[in-house]
């Protein structure tokens, strides 16, 4: 779980003298840093230091380290603040820390019941190297539901193409012309259940419908390159890195079986009038226009699970506020009935979850508290810092004058303007190639490109630099204009290209630079006043830095990578 101290701007502050020094929070993990009555133990400083080093991908040092506490400091102060403010009261913040409190409280019970015993194993650990160094090319077929992949399934069983099929399922030009191909990919591309189902494929075979986040997914395996040289070298230095991976797929693995367990042992019943009526809101064909018919449909059964006689029945609305404290992202993946019907067992799970984990007494484990309490300044101060920074407006003449002061750096590189067709291989390539003969670019590039939008935009890629460009970008600049260049080979895919315009090197205008002015300077007031204000806070509240204890801290194993 992403730590919510990590993701906040660096605050660089200087620390400041107290008369009053840490005391130990427990004999294991005594506190390293105190902002009045809250505090951060040498575990979390480790945990978040490490996700920033992570992040960043910098290494290790003195210097860094102690930075690190200054700006763990300076979001304890703004989040100590906005206690007294009184943020916390607020309908919106008290729904936000629910969400937190249930999710931390489902994840803890997860994490005891069912992760205990995921070591990842050498053998594991070695499969997934070679994971890594694999490429895989594959084709699919999509489908909403499982009903739907079954039936594609079938005709594919009964000698349709993938590419009839491609045509019919897919609205996206280059999966429809492309037989559905997603070209070549390697390890945490694609979807989990995707890549799981690919690589457990032989060249050529055909899998089953697989259940991916966006619905189902028949998927065929075309084909599949691993690194010709792989040492043992290599495996030792990439081997922590191999341990993060694998236990994070075990676990992924481990919850999913849980889930499909609990969901058989629930037997989720549903209401077939109460679901139409819910899904036909989502999808936008009904819109309720009053309090009463919100009412009427809230009062409306949904669903029933539970052993034997005990059931729990949910009307919808008790459905509504149980769905609440679910992410936007898993709200409006709802696209279907069958969707909305996974979405509801998956809230049943849930349910149950908590239910057990608060029997079990979870909500009093001393680690759970401290998680939520930490989490609970964490939202503290995100609602802190938006309110300090988003009152951060920059002048126009501000604007102006920075455009005045720095005048000549400001310059727009050399552009062409670069028509395309991508294609898959140097035989569609060529034929594309001789269709120009007799056709136009526009129309070729509609009919052969398969890079996004090609069809619409008859290949135009815009004025582009050479930067941009890449590989290419000698070849492109020094082409004469309003002549075919190529095929030319880019990463095993072939593009045929037209430069129908030259741009010079210019001084860039105000008006084109204005808003990148804005946004640079909106960034640097905003931090320059939050180091202010941080500064200002250490005269009201108590703050204290066990400097020595910090970078005594020993970084844990498979962390850094």
């Amino acid at each position: 779980m992403r730590r919510l101290l990590t993701i906040v701007p660096l605050l660089a502050v200087a620390a400041a003298a107290v008369a009053w020094r840490i005391q130990d929070v427990g004999s294991d993990d005594p506190a390293v840093i105190r902002v009045d009555d809250d505090y951060v133990t040498a575990n979390e400083y480790r945990d978040e230091y490490i996700d920033y080093l992570n992040g960043t991908g910098l290494s290790d040092d003195r210097q860094r380290r102690l930075d690190f506490a200054d700006r763990l400091v300076g979001i304890q102060l703004v989040s100590r603040e906005a206690r007294d403010k009184d943020f916390a009261s607020d309908a919106d913040f008290v729904r936000q820390v629910e969400t937190l409190r249930q999710k931390l409280l489902v994840d803890y019970y997860v994490s005891e019941k069912i992760y205990g015993d995921l070591e990842p194993t050498e053998d594991e650990l070695r499969e997934m190297f070679i994971r890594v160094n694999t490429s895989l090319k594959a084709r699919h077929l999509y489908a909403p539901d499982l009903e739907s992949a079954t039936k594609l399934r079938a005709r594919l069983d009964a000698g349709e193409s993938f590419e009839s099929l491609a045509h019919e399922v897919f609205s996206d030009p280059v999966l429809a012309e492309g037989g559905g191909s997603v070209g070549y990919f390697s390890f945490d591309e694609m979807d989990p259940a995707f890549e799981d189902a690919a690589f457990s494929l032989k060249i050529g075979e055909i899998s089953d419908p697989v259940r991916t986040s966006t619905g189902y997914s028949i998927i065929q395996l075309e084909d599949s390159q691993v690194k010709p040289i792989l040492t043992e070298s290599e495996y030792a230095a990439k081997k922590d890195k191999m341990w993060q991976y694998v236990s994070y797929r075990k676990r992924l693995d481990a919850r999913r079986s849980m889930t499909e367990s609990m969901i058989a042992t629930l037997d989720p019943l549903f209401d077939d009038s109460g679901l139409d009526a819910l899904f036909a809101v989502i999808a936008g064909a009904v819109s309720l226009d009053s309090d009463e018919a919100r009412l009427d449909l809230d009062a409306m059964p949904l669903v029933s699970f539970g052993a034997g006689e005990d059931r729990t029945h949910w009307t919808i609305g008790e459905f509504r506020a149980y769905a609440e404290h679910t992410s936007p992202e898993q709200r409006e993946a709802v696209k279907s009935r069958e969707f909305l019907i996974e979405f509801v067992k998956g809230l049943v799970v849930r349910h149950e979850l908590l239910q057990r984990a608060t029997t079990a007494g979870l909500q009093s484990n001393p680690e759970f508290v401290r998680a939520l309490a930490k989490g609970r300044s964490g939202l503290l101060y995100d609602r802190g810092y938006r309110e300090l920074v988003d009152g951060v407006v920059v002048p126009v003449d501000s604007v102006r004058e920075y455009y005045r002061r720095y005048e000549g750096q400001f310059q727009m590189e050399p552009t062409v303007l670069v028509y395309e067709i991508l294609t898959e291989s140097e035989t569609v390539a060529n034929a594309a190639l001789e269709k120009l003969r007799a056709t136009d670019f526009e129309s070729v590039a509609s009919a052969y490109s398969i890079r996004p939008g090609a069809a619409s935009s008859g290949g135009r890629l815009g004025y582009v630099t050479r930067p941009q460009l890449g590989v290419l970008g000698e070849k492109l600049f020094d082409a004469p204009l309003n002549q075919v260049v190529g095929p030319l080979e880019i990463d095993g895919r072939y593009g045929i290209f037209e430069v129908r315009d030259r741009v010079d090197r210019k001084q860039a205008s105000f008006e084109e630079v204005e808003n990148e002015i804005g946004t640079f300077l909106q960034k640097k007031m905003a931090r320059e006043f939050l180091r202010a204000h941080v500064d200002s806070l250490r005269a009201r509240y108590p703050v204290d830095v066990d400097r020595e204890m910090i970078l005594q801290i020993e970084l844990s194993k498979h962390s850094l990578c």
